[in-house]
């Protein structure tokens, strides 16, 4: 009878720990593609908030939409952020702006880019951020501006 090997309790632990902190993080984000965060704010504000600051953690990791292994959760935090950014215009516009450039910027396809133009287009509380979209690094300074 073979003798089946069973692994110490710390090893299993270690083993279930994400490998890096991109996977730890990609690990937090909630069935609905957004990330939560404790703090002020009603549920969608913290959501918005913390969902950009997760988004530009993995741009500044180098993911984006067009990351072949986690562009997939990339582009549904994307989507999910560009709608409840649009929802929360008119009460945080600060915070939908700063979601939606953080959104624009991670977000390498043209028809992604297109769409969160549109929204920021359609919104008048996004006055301050539609003239940086088209230039990127416009729209990274503005976003530094803004950062929570």
């Amino acid at each position: 009878m073979a003798s089946m090997s069973v692994e110490e309790p710390e090893v299993q632990a270690h083993a279930q720990e994400p490998s890096s902190p991109v996977v730890a993080l990609l690990s937090r984000q909630l069935a609905s593609g957004l990330w939560d965060e404790a703090g002020s704010g009603s549920a969608e504000v913290r959501q918005a908030r913390a969902t950009a600051r997760a988004l530009l953690e993995l741009l500044q990791a180098g993911l984006t939409t067009g990351h072949p292994l986690h562009g997939a959760q990339v582009k549904k935090a994307v989507a999910a952020l560009v709608k409840l950014a649009a929802e929360i215009a008119t009460s945080e516009a600060r915070v939908a702006e700063f979601a939606l450039g953080v959104a624009w910027l991670v977000a390498t396809g043209r028809r992604t880019r297109k769409e969160i133009e549109l929204v920021i287009a359609r919104h008048a509380a996004f006055g301050t951020l539609r003239p940086h979209v088209g230039d990127e690094q416009a729209v990274r300074t503005y976003i530094e501006q803004l950062a929570p």
